[in-house]
């Protein structure tokens, strides 16, 4: 049980440390439907759906490498990550990172790109870059984990202390 919930902490922590790169979107941009619906066409031209259900089956296959031990509950990280990562669901948050990140006619230049053969074999490529990428950075975590986990009992351990002292004081202060 103990190395399930080791090897639970690293998933948890790969996640987290995932979510932390990401940038949010600027609060109360809005984008006109043609905006959106160029954004749309960019996310069909590189076939991010399938895109998505690679990755998503990647970072299941990724995570069962790094924790073999959580093998046996393979079907609970699919159905979780069949839940919410879902293209359909996600479409319009994609959507409005590539508008926020690009104008409309670098999004036009964008669709130009990926309907070329070499766009084409980017766009086919890209799954397994991204799981490659994220396979070096967990690999560079999972290496270190351990001053890590050290590094956060030290700090819980001194806020447990000092928050343990006037507690005491006002005791004795009786």
């Amino acid at each position: 049980m103990g190395n399930v919930c080791k090897w639970l902490s690293i998933l948890i922590l790969t996640v987290i440390l995932a979510g932390l790169s990401a940038t949010e979107i600027p609060a109360g941009k809005v984008y006109r439907k043609a905006e959106y619906d160029l954004a749309y066409k960019l996310l069909e031209t590189m076939d991010m759906k399938k895109q998505f259900d690679i990755m998503r089956d990647g970072m299941v296959d990724m995570q069962l490498k790094a924790a073999p031990q959580l093998t046996p509950y393979k079907e609970i990280f699919v159905r979780f990550f069949e839940k919410y990562l879902v293209f359909d669901s996600l479409k319009r948050e994609l959507a409005d990172i590539y508008l926020d990140m690009f104008t409309p006619g670098e999004i036009k230049e964008l669709i130009a790109f990926y309907e070329t053969p070499f766009g084409k074999k980017i766009i086919e490529r890209t799954p397994e870059l991204s799981l490659r990428f994220a396979q070096v950075g967990q690999s560079a975590v999972t290496k270190h984990l351990l001053e890590l986990q050290n590094d956060l009992k030290k700090a819980i351990e001194s806020e447990q202390k000092k928050s343990a002292v006037p507690a005491v004081q006002s005791v004795r202060q009786k």
